[in-house]
């Protein structure tokens, strides 16, 4: 049975995962993470339902702007969708999206790159128990990640980017689209594959 995380705990969590455009409330609003962070695992305990999440990346967690990067290609391919949840664009395709998004957010080719890549490597378990039932769901944010980049010297420019989006991301974003709120991880449950 999962135990209820201590209150300096909980107070961690949120500060980690608390913020102004927080993705569905499973990725860190910080800029910065306060150290390099290759996991996090929320709990809730409400009644007699227990929720958990758990949420691991090769490398690091995606943070910041991340939540903005991935609206934007749920936003890209609302407006041109193609097969399977498939965005294919350039990088001043994806900027103009995260910019429309969040205005003040101007990112570098190396910026967009990165967020890519820390969104390609997380991957959720969601697991909710109620009484006897449970159920459990694999997810993540990217199911594939292509991009074309030219470096040379000091100059890093990113291309081209395309990546297929899972359907269960694809229908949150549907569903969130319209406010641009964060979504509970508790209606993650909500939706069935």
């Amino acid at each position: 049975m999962p135990r209820r995380p201590s209150p300096e705990g909980e107070r961690a969590l949120r500060t980690v995962l608390a913020g102004g455009f927080t993705f569905y409330g499973l990725i860190s609003a910080l800029p910065e993470l306060p150290v390099p962070l290759p996991e996090w695992v929320y709990r809730e305990v409400v009644g007699d339902q227990h929720l958990s999440v758990r949420c691991q990346a090769i490398g690091v967690l995606p943070h910041g702007h991340d939540a903005v990067v991935l609206q934007a290609l749920l936003n890209l391919h609302g407006q041109a969708p193609l097969p399977h949840g498939q965005v294919a664009c350039t990088s001043d395709a994806l900027r103009e999206a995260t910019s429309s998004l969040s205005p003040d957010l101007s990112l570098t080719d190396r910026q967009l790159h990165d967020s890519l890549k820390r969104l390609k490597s997380a991957t959720l378990t969601v697991t909710r128990q109620q009484g006897p039932r449970g159920s459990t769901a694999h997810l993540s944010f990217l199911d594939n990640l292509e991009f074309d980049i030219r470096e040379r010297a000091d100059v890093f420019l990113l291309d081209t980017v395309s990546v297929r989006l899972p359907e269960r991301i694809l229908r949150l974003g549907q569903l969130d689209t319209p406010n641009r709120r964060s979504v509970p991880v508790e209606e993650l449950l909500e939706l069935k594959p």
